[in-house]
């Protein structure tokens, strides 16, 4: 085997460059309307300090994990299904992570609890949640 990267990693390093750091300051922004301060967002994330999550937001992605990667994925997932449930503009979009949920998923806490304890698990439990009626709903068609 050559010390030569694969192309799949190169892919990867490419893509990592160019889309994280416009998805760490969305993330930022999202958090904000959230009602997460800068270190909940952070650990979000899985950034290992404000500064780290700054210099990601800045452009430099060259020490951003595929993990923090996968979990910006989620968020904006999260984010979107939010806006296509609830409309782009509604204030209920953003309300809604906050308040507590009934359902088996939430176990009665708000789904951002899932979002800010810093699971990965959580981040996918959430966006499955939202997903799954917009898929069932775009197979009807």
């Amino acid at each position: 085997m050559s010390g030569r990267p694969s192309l799949a990693r190169a892919v990867l390093e490419t893509a990592r460059a160019a889309h994280a750091p416009g998805a760490v300051r969305t993330w930022r922004r999202i958090a904000r309307a959230w009602g997460l301060d800068t270190d909940a967002a952070r650990r979000v994330i899985g950034a290992t300090s404000v500064e780290q999550l700054d210099r990601w937001a800045a452009g430099d992605a060259s020490d951003t994990p595929l993990e923090a990667v996968e979990r910006l994925g989620h968020l904006m997932g999260i984010w979107a299904a939010l806006a296509r449930t609830f409309g782009p503009r509604s204030p209920y979009a953003d309300a809604w992570i906050t308040i507590p949920n009934a359902h088996p998923t939430f176990g009665g806490a708000p789904p951002l609890a899932l979002i800010a304890d810093g699971d990965l698990d959580g981040l996918r439990a959430v966006r499955a949640h939202l997903t799954a009626p917009l898929a069932a709903s775009n197979s009807d068609r």
